[in-house]
């Protein structure tokens, strides 16, 4: 397994509602901004032939969740009040999985 680490800087943004990262595209890793840890990621999607993907009815073992072939989760949230107007950091280390 390999790692790397990738950053950047941004601007707040205007309004007031609380923020989110769409984590969509990347694999597996950690996210901070501004040396707070918004959580681990891993956009793992679910893998197999069960027939559909529904929340609905009785609970199965098997059963899968709406969005096959999505990432089980790919916005991770976070407090506006951690950013600054300016010069926020964005720090993400991901795992390369090879």
């Amino acid at each position: 397994m390999l790692e790397t680490s990738h950053y950047t800087y941004f601007d707040a943004p205007e309004g007031d509602e609380p923020l989110s990262l769409d984590m969509e595209s990347m694999g597996k890793g950690q996210i901070w901004v501004n040396g707070e840890s918004i959580g681990r990621y891993w956009t793992a999607t679910a893998a197999g032939d069960y027939g559909h993907c529904s929340y609905t009815g009785a609970y199965k073992q098997n059963k899968f969740l709406s969005g096959c072939d999505q990432p089980t989760q790919k916005y991770y949230h976070f407090p506006r009040s951690w950013l600054k107007q300016s010069q926020n950091l964005l720090v993400l280390f991901e795992y390369i999985i090879s």
